[in-house]
């Protein structure tokens, strides 16, 4: 299921168009831990504050420098905006500098850049789905990597493996015990963000799966998928359903996902 979403995502954002704007220092856009630790998922939902927030937990080493982050949405020049329509759905860019942003803000040069987030939000203000690119989770060189395997279908599972590890593979299916320990700490602060408590944690590492393209052709993937369900504290609200993908390099978040 997850793996039939992450193909609608990509070929979403396939070619996006970017037209409004804001921008601050990544410093001036922090909220102390305090305020973090109280975020919960009420309406009215800051949904900005939330992706950002996703990004400060998964790529805490983009908080330790004067990085510069940027927030922006697009569409035709006739679709009118307004506060809700970009609030449902925008990018967040976070560069080095501002000529870093204006260097990497265009379409083709997404995923080039430190970090570029997609997100889509409900209106009842849970995450549909936020997707990830550039340096930060060595995007180019993951899709890269599963180029040069898919070129190699004779290569067996195991083979594909011992090539990612000559690759510097940290996070393989041999160390599923270290990556769910260093991804836990991350998962319960996505939760309390969301509201709610962890429950159902489930990590398998995909090597290939099966493809659209037909029966014999299977993708490759060489990535974590993490399931897991987030249990409200308030009482009636359902219990919100999730998968994020991780690539093996260095364990980095590429996906979040909300299961139907």
């Amino acid at each position: 299921m997850a793996a039939r979403h992450l193909r609608r995502i990509r070929r979403r954002f396939a070619a996006s168009v970017i037209l409004v704007v804001v921008t601050c220092l990544s410093g001036a856009c922090t909220l102390e831990a305090a305020q973090q630790g109280a975020y919960g998922w009420s309406a009215p939902v800051d949904s900005l504050r939330v992706a950002q927030y996703v990004i400060e937990t998964f790529f805490p080493e983009l908080s330790e420098h004067n990085n510069v982050i940027q927030a922006m949405t697009g569409g035709s020049f006739d679709t009118p905006l307004s506060s809700e329509r970009f609030l449902r759905g925008f990018g967040i860019q976070v560069e080095a500098s501002y000529s870093d942003i204006l260097k990497y803000a265009t379409a083709e040069m997404i995923g080039k850049g430190l970090l570029y987030a997609s997100s889509v939000f409900n209106a009842d203000g849970s995450v549909e789905f936020m997707f990830i690119q550039g340096r930060a989770n060595r995007y180019l060189e993951h899709q890269g990597l599963r180029n040069e395997i898919e070129g190699h279908p004779d290569w067996s599972d195991l083979e594909v493996i011992r090539v990612l590890h000559q690759r510097g593979m940290r996070f393989g299916p041999d160390t599923k015990d270290a990556f769910t320990k260093a991804l836990s700490p991350a998962l319960e602060k996505l939760a309390g963000a969301m509201g709610g408590t962890l429950k159902n944690i489930n990590a398998v590492f995909k090597v290939r799966i099966d493809s659209p393209n037909g029966p014999t052709y299977r993708a490759a993937q060489l990535e974590w998928h993490v399931d897991f369900e987030i249990v409200p504290v308030i009482r009636g609200r359902a219990t919100q359903k999730y998968a994020l993908t991780f690539e093996a390099a260095g364990g980095k978040l590429q996906h979040i996902i909300k299961i139907d």
